[in-house]
């Protein structure tokens, strides 16, 4: 992950900004705003809804490139790729030694009808009919229809399928018989972060095959210049950071020259949040989250010189928030707005992911939604008569679907009953009866769009 930095340096932060404003540079990085995936840097992705350029996370990849992946596992990475000691996914390294192989020759399909299709036979091996538009379209990542799609294993293809995943044969007996990454583990080779310490990013050991970072020295702290700051309102390193409500409003004063102020909050729910100030002055602000990473900073991207972030929060997860004049000798007062569950300003609405967040829906119901890397997405309904009711999704990926009752208890789930990969339930319903659709993908790291349909059985 880029631009990562320990939260113990947020007071090295703090002494550095005394220095005066970042050059014009700086500022025109940190806005970090974006409409298309080109818009950010390589190891980002520019968030719809926020448009804001977002730091890729493990197993997710850019959407205009299938293999800028960020990694911390072998098995977060596209076949061909191994995850690099920078956090990214690199093309794997032969064996030592070993000379690099010339690549196979690609023998070009036969050409396949355009105009549509009514059945799979319609389409290429590597293709299946969408059941939609009755399009041949690429079988979704890991997906076979014969075992020879299939590079280390065979095609499993459930009774009455006729699409199936490509299972690999995970047995051994050492570590030898596995990957750079993985260790022998009850006679299965299993993942893990590292067995090298060139498998960890630079300081990192490889310890446990974890990658640790050594506890550094504790800096001491820096002796206060005569009438700096004698009487600071807020904390200005994460140890005396000033703890608030993720659904609050903060008076603060940035009462000297290259004062801080860091305020601490855990989030509540997972959602967007925005974060930002209200004052006359030139405000500066950066989200970091209690892993020791840098998520967002931003000079002018509220109303007139405030400082404004949008970002994607998770439950449960500490945050914390630093704001300072843009310039090193400027002062004045502002007060910190921390908001959470903001719609969408564009691209697919998010549909909740609990049963307190799940997302209202009337029957008959066709809602579209957007499944990103580890995402879940909740539907609440109420059926107005009793009936058979079917569940389904329509898209192009693979997705996984359950029934739930009105407090989150499962009562049925589904795989691929649907068509091609997709999840579908049929069921009775009863009326005035309030049940939960909940949404994901087959894998951790499956995205994509997708449509619910909800309504009573054909």
């Amino acid at each position: 992950m880029s631009l990562r930095f320990r939260l113990l340096t947020l007071t090295t932060l703090a002494m550095l900004s005394a220095c005066g404003p970042p050059n014009n540079a700086e500022r025109s990085v940190t806005t970090n705003a974006c409409e298309v995936e080109a818009d950010c840097p390589a190891a980002k992705t520019c968030v719809m809804g926020s448009n804001i350029c977002r730091a890729l996370q493990p197993g997710e990849c850019r959407r205009d490139d299938a293999n800028r992946c960020a990694c911390e596992l072998d098995s977060h990475c596209p076949d061909g790729f191994s995850c690099g000691g920078s956090g990214l996914c690199e093309v794997q390294r032969g064996e030592e030694g070993e000379t690099p192989s010339e690549p196979e020759p690609e023998v070009p399909e036969e050409p396949v009808e355009t105009d549509g299709c009514e059945f799979l036979s319609d389409c290429a091996i590597s293709q299946f009919c969408h059941p939609t538009d009755r399009q041949c379209v690429e079988l979704p990542n890991g997906s076979c229809r014969i075992s020879e799609q299939c590079a280390d294993g065979t095609c499993q293809i459930a009774e009455g399928r006729e699409i199936g995943r490509c299972i690999v044969d995970n047995s051994c007996n050492s570590d030898a018989q596995c990957g750079e990454r993985q260790i022998c583990a009850e006679a299965s080779c299993v993942d893990v972060q590292c067995r090298l310490p060139e498998h960890c990013r630079p300081g990192q050991n490889c310890e446990g095959n974890i990658c640790v970072t050594p506890a550094p020295e504790p800096e001491p702290e820096p002796e206060p210049e005569p009438g700096n700051n004698e009487a600071d309102d807020h904390g200005n390193n994460a140890v005396s950071a000033t703890l608030v409500a993720d659904m609050s409003q903060t008076a603060g004063r940035i009462e000297v020259g290259a004062d801080v102020d860091i305020f601490r909050f855990v989030a509540t729910i997972s959602a967007d949040y925005e974060i930002n100030t209200s004052s006359n002055m030139d405000t500066y602000c950066v989200l970091s989250d209690s892993a020791e990473g840098l998520i967002e900073n931003n000079d002018d991207g509220g109303s007139g010189l405030n400082c404004s972030i949008t970002s994607r929060l998770e439950e449960g997860a500490t945050y914390y928030v630093l704001v300072r004049h843009f310039s090193g000798n400027g002062t004045g007062d502002y007060t910190l707005n921390l908001l959470r569950g903001l719609p969408d300003q564009g691209g697919l609405a998010d549909q909740g992911d609990s049963v307190d967040s799940a997302a209202p829906v009337e029957l008959p119901a066709q809602v579209a939604g957007e499944i990103t890397a580890g995402d879940h997405d909740w539907f609440r309904f109420t059926p107005a008569a009793n009936g058979n009711y079917r569940l389904e999704t329509t898209s192009n990926i693979d997705t996984l679907c359950g029934l739930l009752d009105g407090r989150g208890g499962e009562l049925m789930a589904d795989d691929d009953g649907g068509a091609g990969l997709n999840c579908r339930i049929e069921t009775e319903l009863v009326a005035g009866t309030t049940y939960i659709f909940a949404v994901r993908g087959f894998s951790a790291f499956t995205s994509g769009a997708y449509t619910v349909g909800i309504a009573l059985a054909p």
